[in-house]
């Protein structure tokens, strides 16, 4: 009986060393597999990080520029300041409107920021 005891024991023990083992080699090299995963994700996240930073001052900028209402300062590089000269008074008085009009080389720069973050 002893006998018995000690083989299925032993068994045990061995089959416990293999799946120890095995399960081993397994996180290892599931882990060196999702490393440049956990990399990627990483650069994603800085990627938004920077993107809502920047967006967060450029919105800032454009408040204050909106309640500037000069024309000239609001960084349009799309049209001349004539041409929105014709929108003037729907630009003073909607918000919404004028901020397409504002900081053009910003916005620009936060489309391609978006664009680089939906590629990834």
């Amino acid at each position: 009986m002893s006998n018995l005891y000690y083989s299925v024991e032993f068994n045990m023990n061995a089959q416990g060393r293999l799946f120890h083992q095995f399960d081993s080699e397994k996180i290892n090299h599931f882990s060196s597999e999702y490393k440049p995963l956990e990399e990627i994700s990483q650069f994603i996240s800085s990627l938004q990080v920077d993107y809502e930073k920047q967006l967060k001052q450029t919105n800032e900028k454009k408040e204050a520029l909106f309640k500037i209402n000069d024309f000239k300062l609001w960084g349009f590089t799309q049209g001349s300041v004539k041409d929105m000269m014709k929108h003037r008074e729907s630009l003073m008085f909607d918000k919404e409107s004028a901020f397409k009009f504002m900081c053009s080389l910003e916005s620009q720069k936060l489309h391609e920021m978006k664009e680089e973050i939906c590629f990834y």
